[in-house]
């Protein structure tokens, strides 16, 4: 029998037991009967047999031989454990929680020595009798997530699974908002702080947020804002500004329409800008009195900003670091005020930079150490000759702590025309020099106490720059006079030298009455005398003045011209009346005067140029205008400017011109007798007088004035009975001046007479041809040629339906043949003329065409037994519009037996579309379609027919149970397959969508159990009536390497991994046995073991855990703190690795000198500041609280 040793099972499954039995010689048949526990099991009495149950069983195996032998089988034991029981579980809190908040989940019926697996449905599971998970959903709304519990015993049996959804209240969507000053603010140190945040919201809308409560750590509290209150767009600020430098904590709690919050905090900072300063003379002295060094310079701080850090850096004159300096007094270069100590004379440059959250900020000063400073303030360009005194004002000397000023030293360079004056000489300390040259001049000084002179360290050299310019010669003129008229202009302009002067009014002294090339005097009634210097280009004056005088003579005057009234006012092209007269001129100094008279038809101020006819008279008559016109005469005499006189205008009246007039355009309009005729429109009319005349005469003749239509520029003649002609006059006050408008006719005819036509008709065939139409003798409306006649049709017969018909224009209409019903009518219409048209009665020709489009058709003409068939039709048109459907079916073939088909309330065979009941025979279909109201034959459609084929049987699955590892596919079959039969797999029993397809198939990788369905399927997509089901069940398997953990190079640590019967390590390298659960592991550098645990199902899992290997620490037992730069503290190589040790350190009477917890501080050998002996100590080395202490002795040498 075989197997010999089964492999336990789990209730619900079995296990097959097979007898193997031969015999010597070959050829016989054998019975069995199987046996339990020492019974016959009833009826079990076939090869295999079926363990459900646990016991020992054998089987008795007979042969056919006489006589029979009879053998039993070696027992074997079959082992069913039980299925723990299912699960069942509550949740703590019940009701649906936020996104972010934990739930306690807890099985309400554990059983013993049973593991109970979760899985949370967001991805997430985990192990254990009562679990906590958080969720975190998103968005808008709630989102429920199914929870599956199972227990798995020790023998691996696994319970059914409990389900439930847990209803979890998404937290809103929150996105980190946008601040105008990406939350930090630096301001001023003169600046009062008052600073508010300006959030900008960056959450995508439309969102489902209700609320925003703001807290901006402003001391006001939270506040409520609305979406429409904090957007993208509209900012929220606090209420309180900040009002001082700090972080403050802005916190965002964003409300969604379920209550969920989601919280978003962040600080914003304030700070002062860093602005460096400092001062290093204040605090600045010779260390020893009556020595030139050391110096010390202590600093004072006058640096402004918040929360500032120093740094001080001390250059030399080659920016390098100086020899001879050091920080004293406690001070470094990162103290706020340290105190320099310079050993060496010299220059040296301070630099300071201080920062803060805002920035930077640098300052630097030059100290000079022991030696003296000059520095001159004397630049200057001056005209020469020039006397210059260097007094306190223009230098500045600093003795520099000195106790002796002991010599100055000028000089000047070039010195030509160089002498020191009013009693000083070179070696004076101010002196007085005078410049008797021009040029430029170096004037240097150097001076000198007792520990130097000023020049060897100079930051500048103390030097002055004087430059002495040249004067100019006189100024020359070409002329020194000009005669001009009272109240003109001139301009006084020198000839050299060089292009820029000074003006004058007076011979010496006084203020320049303008500087340039040249002067242009205005409005000078008296001979005047101007005095003029010359100037270079460096500003210095000629020393003379030149003098030029303007002489002044009467300007012309009495020049008037004058029109009569006959002049002011005139008509386009007509003579000029008479002349334009002028008076005698005055004044101007001359002996005569000239005339030129001037035209302008601009306008009083602009335009003017010489007048056309004779010009130059005293009097002047213009040649005949066309447009106003103005007119000035111009005189002239002597040396005096031209004068001009007043101007006149003389106003030019045009004559009408372009005095049209038009009917719409047209010179012609005709109406019907006793309507309004239309307007007349005419041109502009502008300021001209305006009457219109009629004639019902003719076009020249019979004319007589309109009273009621003088002034108006359009008319509309009203009324009329009679044709009538029109014309517009258009007349001028000033001249007299008229004009006549060409003719326009409104011609009147009379109203169009009666209008009929006949008659209905009815047609039954649309190939019969419709009788003529007959229309009455038509009258009114003037000649036949202004009257048309229009036939028009409609298929509604509705007034605004009908169209006109090609060519039909005569007094009668035959209709062609016709295929609907026709709606006629007849229209007249004027060519000219409003009067109405006029619009006949209707007449109808009824149609009743022939039914079309009836056809049928359906989605399948070969169906399955028991099937229904939908039948689709078209939509049929003819007829006399209100057709009928009615569908027949047939049994019998597609020629006869047609009876109406079978009719329900949902699916009646009246309708456009048929759907048939279920059918279990072959049958055939057709649609008959016929015009209500009518005799009319009705229309069959086409025939459908339609196959009906038997359904196949239910396949049977090879194993109703399957078992299979997680993660892992399982294998299903179907165990009598048919050739030509599709199997198709669900996961469902009814209805839904095919997983697999095929009489074998592989699933996906599972995780939990599941059920699967199998139906067959004929190649003509029948399908079995029922479906076979198969249940998988995953086995699962978790592995655990258990927790990483640190140890020190050399130590081993054991490993422990769970969840398999069988167990792999990898890497093996440092492992004990990598083929057991617990190897001892023992690496030198750090290692990550992966194991992998197999089931006694095959499954298998992993899992990681990672040694991480610390160092050794290296002690040495010697060093030397001799301040030599070299082994000055003990150092403990690799003690940083553990930053929980302590390192005690005794002396030989057991006195602790040293302690050293958590980061090593190497000890320099001193206790409480003082140097210790030469002596061996004793140390005591802890690296944390669990391993054994590193003990030894250390001993100071020099």
């Amino acid at each position: 029998m075989t197997p010999l040793s089964p492999t336990p099972v789990c209730q619900g499954t079995s296990v097959l037991l097979t007898a193997n039995a031969t015999s010597d010689p070959a050829g016989d048949t054998f019975t069995y009967q199987w046996v339990k526990d020492g019974v016959d099991i009833p009826n079990a009495t076939q090869s295999t047999f079926s363990a459900t149950a646990s016991g020992n069983y054998l089987v008795r195996v007979s042969s056919s031989s006489s006589p029979p032998c009879t053998v039993s089988s070696v027992p074997v034991t079959v082992t069913v454990n039980p299925i723990p029981a299912t699960p069942d579980f509550i949740t703590n809190p019940t009701t649906a929680q936020c996104s972010g908040s934990p739930i306690q989940f807890t099985v309400t019926n554990p059983s013993l020595n049973t593991s109970y697996v979760w899985d949370f449905g967001d991805g997430s599971t985990t192990v254990g009798t009562s679990v906590s998970h958080t969720y975190t959903a998103i968005g808008a709304g709630s989102v429920n997530f199914p929870v599956t519990v199972y227990g798995v015993s020790q023998a691996g049996c696994r319970s059914a699974n409990n389900s439930r959804f847990v209803t979890i209240n998404r937290k809103p969507g929150f996105t980190a908002p946008k601040d105008s000053s990406n939350f930090q603010v630096c301001v001023e140190e003169k600046d009062t702080i008052k600073v508010k945040a300006s959030l900008l919201n960056n959450t995508p809308v439309p969102n489902d947020i209700t609320q925003y409560i703001v807290d901006f750590g402003d001391g006001a509290g939270p506040k409520v804002f609305l979406p429409d209150q904090f957007t993208s767009t509209t900012p929220i600020r606090n209420s309180v500004p900040y009002d001082t430098t700090g972080a403050f904590k802005i916190t965002i709690r964003a409300i969604g329409a379920n209550g969920c919050d989601s919280v978003y905090t962040k600080d914003f900072k304030i700070d002062r800008k860093p602005k460096a300063d400092f001062d290093a003379r204040s605090g600045k002295k010779r260390l020893i009195d009556n020595q030139c060094t050391p110096v010390i310079i202590a600093i004072q701080d006058t640096s402004t900003g918040g929360n500032l850090t120093y740094r001080y850096r001390v250059t030399n004159s080659q920016g390098q670091p100086p020899s001879g300096f050091s920080y004293i007094q406690g001070t470094d270069s990162t103290s706020r005020e340290p105190v320099l100590r310079f050993d060496i004379e010299g220059r040296y440059t301070i630099r300071l930079i201080v920062s803060n959250s805002c920035g930077q900020d640098t300052a630097t000063q030059s100290a000079l150490i022991a030696r003296p400073e000059v520095m001159l303030f004397a630049d200057s360009t001056v005209c020469g000759p020039a006397t210059i005194l260097f007094d306190a004002q223009k230098v500045e000397y600093d003795i520099n702590l000195g106790k002796v000023e002991k010599s100055f030293a000028w000089s000047v360079s070039p010195n030509t025309g160089v002498t020191f004056v009013n009693g000083t000489t070179a070696a004076s300390k101010f002196p007085e020099i005078r410049f008797g040259s021009p040029g430029t001049f170096k004037v240097t000084v150097i001076t000198e106490n007792e520990c130097g002179n000023s020049r060897d360290f100079e930051m500048f050299p103390a030097e002055a720059t004087i430059t002495i310019n040249p004067l100019p010669t006189a100024v020359q003129f070409t002329a020194n006079s000009v005669t001009i008229c009272n109240g003109d202009s001139t301009t006084i302009r020198p000839s050299g030298p060089g292009t820029s002067f000074e003006f004058y009014t007076q011979e010496t002294g006084g203020t320049s009455l303008f500087s340039g090339r040249e002067l242009k005097t205005t409005g000078l009634s008296t001979t005047t005398v101007y005095y003029v210097t010359a100037k270079n280009t460096q500003g210095c004056e000629s020393p003379t003045r030149t003098p030029f005088t303007v002489n002044v003579v009467p300007a012309i005057g009495n020049n008037t011209i004058s029109l009569t009234k006959a002049q002011e006012e005139i008509c386009a092209g007509k003579p000029f009346p008479r002349s334009i007269t002028g008076t005698t001129p005055t004044g101007g100094g001359g002996t005569a005067f000239t005339y030129t008279w001037q035209s302008s038809t601009t306008g009083p101020s602009a335009g003017f140029g010489p007048a056309s006819g004779t010009s130059t008279p005293p009097n002047f008559t213009p040649n005949a205008l066309t447009a106003t016109t103005w007119f000035r005469r111009i005189v002239a005499t002597g040396s005096c400017s031209p004068d001009t006189s007043n101007v006149v205008m003389v106003n030019v009246v045009q004559p009408p011109a372009s005095n049209t007039i038009s009917i719409a355009g047209k010179d012609k309009a005709t109406i019907c007798q006793g309507n309004n005729a239309p307007q007349i429109t005419g041109s502009p009319s502008g300021n001209f007088t305006v009457i219109w005349q009629g004639s019902t005469t003719s076009t020249t003749a019979g004319f007589s004035d309109i009273a009621a239509s003088r002034g108006m520029t359009d008319y509309s003649p009203g009324a009329l009975t009679a044709t009538t002609w029109f014309r517009r006059i258009l007349s001028t006050t000033a001249g007299g001046c008229s004009d006549s408008s060409a003719v326009v006719q409104v011609v009147v005819v009379l109203p169009i007479g009666p209008n009929t036509i006949q008659s209905d008709q009815t047609l039954c065939s649309t190939t019969s041809a419709p009788a003529p139409l007959i229309g009455s003798t038509i009258t009114g409306g003037g000649t036949a040629a202004n009257r048309t006649i229009t036939w028009e049709s409609s298929l509604t017969g509705n007034a605004n339906d009908f169209t006109p018909i090609t060519g039909a224009n005569a007094q009668n209409y035959t209709p062609p043949t016709l295929i609907q019903t026709t709606y006629f009518r007849r229209t007249i219409r004027l060519v000219e003329g409003d009067c109405a048209p006029s619009i006949s009665n209707v007449v109808v020709i009824t149609i009743v065409p022939p039914i079309t489009g009836n056809s049928i058709s359906a989605t399948q003409t070969n169906v399955c037994q028991g099937a229904m068939v939908m039948l689709t039709g078209t939509t049929a048109a003819g007829g006399n519009g209100e057709l009928e459907y009615l569908w027949e079916s047939s049994t019998t073939s597609a020629t006869t037996g047609f009876t109406p088909a079978p009719s329900t309330a949902t699916n009646p065979n009246n309708g456009q579309n048929y759907t048939s009941p279920f059918i279990s025979q072959d049958t055939w279909y057709r649609r008959t379609v016929l015009s209500k109201g009518t005799a009319c034959p009705p229309d069959l459609s086409n025939v459908i027919a339609v196959t009906v084929e038997k359904a196949p049987a239910t396949p049977t699955a090879e194993a109703p149970n399957v078992q299979t590892c997680p993660g892992v596919p399982a294998t299903l079959r179907v165990s009598n397959p048919v050739a030509g039969v599709t199997y198709e797999w669900f996961t469902q029993q009814i209805g839904g969508t095919p997983v697999f397809s095929g009489p074998e198939v592989k699933t996906g990788p599972l995780s939990s159990d599941a059920t699967f369905y199998v139906q067959a399927v004929s190649s003509n997509q029948c399908k079995s009536i029922n479906r076979a089901s198969v249940k998988v069940t995953v086995v699962p398997i978790v592995a655990n390497a258990g927790r990483d953990t640190t140890i020190i190079q050399g130590q081993a640590v054991p490993l422990r991994a769970t969840g398999g019967t069988t167990y792999v390590w990898t890497p093996t390298t440092g492992l004990s046995n990598p083929n057991i659960a617990n190897p001892i592991a023992t690496p030198t550098v750090t290692t990550t073991y992966t194991v992998t645990v197999s089931s006694t199902a095959g499954c298998e899992a992993t899992d990681e855990i990672t040694i991480t290997v610390l160092p050794r620490i290296k002690i040495v037992n010697t060093f030397s703190p001799n301040r030599d730069g070299i082994n000055e503290v003990w150092e403990i190589e690799n003690i940083e690795n553990f930053p929980e040790a302590t390192v005690e350190i005794f002396n030989r009477y057991g006195a602790q000198v040293y302690k050293s917890t958590g980061n090593y501080v190497p000890w320099d050998g001193t206790h409480n500041g003082s140097p210790l002996p030469l002596a061996t100590y004793y140390y005591i080395i802890r690296l944390n609280k669990d391993d054994k202490p590193f003990t030894g002795s250390v001993t100071i040498i020099r």
